[in-house]
C-alpha cells in the first residue's frame, strides 16, 4: 500500500476529473468542468466534514468514486482510510480525529 498525505488525496480527487474527462469527451467541459469552477468559487462552507458544498455535488462525488476506485484497484487504497491532514492545528485533529478520506471526498 502506498503512504498517503493530504496531497496525495487531493491528487487523486484530481485524477478522478481525468478520469470523467476521458468518458465525457468534450462534454466534460460543459457538464463538469464549468460546474465545478463555479461551484468551488461560490460554494458555502461548514464546519464539519465535508467543509464545504462543492464537495457534495454530483461530479465532485463521480470523481472521487472514479478515484477510489482506480487507486483502490491499482494500489490498494482504501476511502476508509483515517485521514488528518498535518496543517491541522492540534485542536481540530483532536476534534476530527476519526475523519476518513471519505468524510472529506464524499462518494
Amino acid at each position: 500500500m502506498i503512504r498517503r498525505t493530504d496531497t496525495v488525496i487531493h491528487y487523486m480527487h484530481e485524477y478522478g476529473h481525468y478520469l470523467q474527462s476521458q468518458e465525457y469527451g468534450w462534454g466534460y467541459l460543459f457538464s463538469v468542468g464549468i460546474p465545478s469552477l463555479y461551484s468551488a468559487w461560490t460554494a458555502d462552507k461548514f464546519d464539519n466534514p465535508p467543509f464545504s458544498t462543492h464537495a457534495l455535488n454530483w461530479f465532485e462525488r463521480s470523481a472521487n468514486r472514479k478515484a477510489r476506485d482506480y487507486f483502490g484497484e491499482k494500489y490498494g487504497v482504501d476511502w476508509n482510510t483515517k485521514y488528518i491532514p498535518w496543517f491541522w492545528n492540534e485542536s481540530r485533529k483532536n476534534r476530527y480525529r476519526n475523519t476518513t478520506y471519505k468524510d472529506l471526498y464524499p462518494l
